[in-house]
């Protein structure tokens, strides 16, 4: 009955990892997000380091894991050995983020900092580069439109961008009446 099928749900969760997913998301995010939550209301800076400290040494797994999901999810246990490494981080007494973070994360990004800034700046720039291109190619083919349609177009157009939201509403309406005239 109910013990059978909590004795079933543990054995399928340890031997195939059903649920391990939901679980871990659980122990490793929402638990974490609540406890970060709590120390941003109380302000105590050595709980937010700690909390912050997770963040980054949680962000650096979930990369890790991203990269190999589907390689690690064929090992015996996965889930379980994630749960207990979560647990084992996500527990300021164990230390096992302050650790984790000192021992592994912590060198590996000083070594690389540069490198990751530099990559970040040109990605930042081209992402922009790319965003302006876009949105000046978007307003440049309504205003055409606008154009080919008339006043009538026009006028329906900035309805419709007054519809979006206002900052972009104004700014499209603005290059709508330059082009009319």
């Amino acid at each position: 009955s109910v013990v059978a099928g909590a004795m079933a749900a543990i054995v399928g969760f340890l031997l195939f990892g059903l649920g391990g997913q939901s679980v871990c998301m659980v122990v490793g995010g929402l638990y974490p997000a609540f406890e970060s939550f709590k120390v941003i209301e109380s302000g105590d800076p050595k709980a937010m380091e700690f909390w912050l400290t997770y963040w980054v040494v949680y962000a650096f797994i979930s990369c890790i894991e991203q990269v190999g999901y589907y390689i690690l999810v064929w090992l015996p246990f996965y889930y379980p050995t994630k749960l207990a490494l979560l647990i084992y981080l996500a527990s300021p007494a164990r230390g096992g983020t302050k650790y984790t973070y000192r021992w592994f994360i912590s060198p590996v990004l000083m070594k690389n900092r540069d490198k990751i800034d530099d990559v970040l700046d040109r990605s930042s720039r081209k992402i922009r580069s790319t965003m302006q291109g876009a949105v000046s190619t978007a307003v440049s083919m309504s205003v055409d439109t606008a154009k080919g349609a008339g006043a009538s177009g026009v006028s329906r157009l900035r309805r419709g961008l007054s519809m979006v939201r206002p900052g972009l509403g104004t700014v499209a309406t603005i290059c709508l009446e330059t082009a009319a005239a």
